[in-house]
């Protein structure tokens, strides 16, 4: 019967770390949805604002040379102070292809948070010569945290997070749009 205990007893402790990982994991991946905000909470906080401002489209596309080719995006333009303040909090969806593209004159060093936005972005630095300063995948959604360029920047172009990866969008690429320098 010793022998028995002597399996047994491992054998039940690697069984329950087995489990209380488990549970671990289900409480934690729990946690990660309930923090996680859906549509409905997005719609709610939209819905509750009652000044946000209508960004116009521009009639031109934004063009990206890249090792992919040339990448188009249609945009919106974001010029003045109140609409670069705004961004694209409280936006539900966004559009494979589309953006809002952040100008700011003279160039400076920027960064940018995720405040208020419910959708993950790849915001992309563009410095004063229209070349990429730096990609950032922000998944972070709702966070305070900033991440700045690497340099000083004329514009920004915020789109979904993963497209600029999935088109082969890299720093160093070319960016052209009339509003650009």
């Amino acid at each position: 019967m010793r022998k028995a205990q002597q399996i047994f007893v491992p054998l039940a402790c690697g069984l329950n770390g087995l489990l209380l990982a488990f549970l671990l994991a289900s409480v934690s991946d729990a946690k990660a949805e309930a923090a996680a905000p859906d549509a409905r909470a997005c719609m709610a906080a939209r819905a509750a604002q009652t000044d946000l401002l209508a960004f116009p489209r521009s009639p031109n596309p934004l063009r990206i040379w890249s090792g992919g080719g040339v990448q188009e995006f249609a945009v919106e333009v974001a010029a003045t102070k109140a609409e670069r303040q705004q961004g694209l909090m409280f936006r539900c969806a966004l559009a494979e292809g589309t953006g809002l593209l952040f100008l700011f004159a003279p160039p400076r060093r920027i960064g940018f948070y995720m405040r208020n936005t419910y959708l993950p972005l790849d915001v992309i630095y563009i410095a004063p010569d229209g070349r990429i300063d730096r990609i950032v995948t922000r998944r972070d959604i709702l966070s305070e945290h900033v991440e700045h360029a690497h340099g000083r920047v004329q514009a920004v172009l915020e789109i979904a997070a993963g497209e600029a990866a999935a088109r082969g969008i890299q720093a160093g690429d070319m960016v052209r749009h009339p509003r650009l320098r």
